[in-house]
């Protein structure tokens, strides 16, 4: 379960899928950080989170969602700015040159107003 706030939350992730030879889907998110094209199933490529627990730098910070909750592999931990304005912003160094293949970010729902009342759901 990784609601935090809510019994629902919403989450968007993308992770290899497709249909076997039986024409069955399967989808494996055991490994969440493949490039595009890599996987196939029963198999891993070594590709994982490149700025796990590497520094980062943000623009802001609301309350206790740190910068290093970004990239701690924990579902269940985010960052937040302190606001949703324009121009808020997060870095990472990943401490040397590397091939990027691919861009993973999960979204977290933080003080989000969902109805049109402007009534809070938090």
């Amino acid at each position: 379960m990784i609601s935090v706030k809510n019994t629902f939350e919403r989450r968007l992730g993308i992770w290899p899928a497709g249909f076997d030879k039986d024409n069955v889907i399967w989808c494996n998110t055991t490994f969440e950080d493949y490039p595009p094209g890599s996987f196939t199933p029963g198999s891993f490529t070594g590709s994982m989170l490149l700025n796990y627990n590497k520094p980062l730098a943000v623009s802001s910070t609301f309350g206790n969602y740190t910068a290093n909750k970004a990239n701690d592999e924990d579902l269940k931990t985010y960052w937040s700015a302190a606001s949703g304005n324009k121009g808020e912003w997060i870095q990472t160094d990943l401490g040397k040159i590397s091939t990027v293949h691919a861009i993973q970010v999960n979204y977290a729902d933080q003080d989000v107003v969902s109805d049109r009342l402007g009534k809070r759901t938090d």
